[in-house]
């Protein structure tokens, strides 16, 4: 790591700092000037973040409110369903945050495995085992499917700015937004009953090239706050050689691989 490239005056890198409440007066003050008169670049942006609590109560080992990093991995649970919890907290405000651990086994059971995850675990299987792993790339050149790649990237811009201006509240609730119709689309077409009739291929392809699609969508839209989970999906489930990338909103999968369980 060049430390000039990231330090010195006219350095065109992006510098953030993240900083508690209780220490702005200094790091939103002195610490720049300090930079300043050593003759380095000042930081892009500061963001203050309020302070955690646990179940509404401030952090106490007495209380048994004190929770350390390293006592949650201890209980098996994946750092990143934390990381998206503080995520849907998080608005870009001073404001306190609060790990209230019932809201948090349902939100994860909510966002990720009932809306997210769900999606692919009902329609992958009719993909492998009834059209050899392929969905319908042509659908997308019809009019309707261009006015569907029309509507994500509309819905993807505010996403875009609300990460950009680290309002990740307003992120989530827009990327579950777009969840709630995938899986309203899923639920009124029931490719389960679809499967089962005769002649109806064509119209389960279309069902399931629809419903990945916006599986996939979701997994891009989300990667900035599951990083390893959205990884495995491109690689594992789609079968891509990198993770995934913001213009990939703009090209739809073609095919999958077989559904594995993605969260348990």
């Amino acid at each position: 790591m060049d430390f000039a490239s990231y330090w010195e005056k006219g350095s065109d890198a992006e510098l953030y700092h993240f900083i508690g409440k209780d220490i702005l007066y200094f790091h939103a003050l002195f610490w720049p000037a300090m930079l300043e008169h050593a003759d380095f670049r000042t930081p892009t942006r500061i963001f203050a973040h309020g302070f955690l609590t646990v179940n509404g109560e401030k952090m106490s080992k007495s209380r048994g409110t004190f929770i350390t990093a390293e006592t949650y991995l201890n209980q098996g649970l994946n750092p990143e369903w934390l990381r998206y919890y503080y995520g849907c907290k998080l608005n870009g405000s001073m404001e306190d945050i609060d790990l209230n651990l019932e809201d948090f086994s349902l939100r994860v059971n909510s966002d990720l495995v009932g809306k997210y995850v769900n999606i692919a675990s009902r329609t992958a299987g009719f993909v492998t085992k009834q059209l050899n792993g392929k969905l319908d790339a042509s659908y997308w050149e019809t009019e309707e499917g261009q006015n569907i790649l029309k509507d994500l990237a509309q819905n993807a811009e505010p996403i875009a700015q609300a990460y950009e201006n680290r309002d990740y509240a307003r992120a989530t609730r827009e990327i579950m937004r777009i969840a709630d119709s995938i899986n309203e689309y899923v639920n009124g077409k029931e490719p389960w009953k679809v499967a089962k009739a005769e002649g109806m291929q064509e119209e389960l392809l279309r069902i399931c090239t629809r419903s990945l699609q916006g599986f996939h969508a979701l997994s891009i839209l989300l990667s900035p706050l599951l990083p390893q989970l959205t990884q495995r999906v491109a690689r594992e489930f789609f079968g891509m050689d990198r993770d995934f990338l913001w213009e990939d909103l703009g090209t739809p999968p073609a095919a999958i691989q077989p559904y594995q369980h993605l969260m348990t």
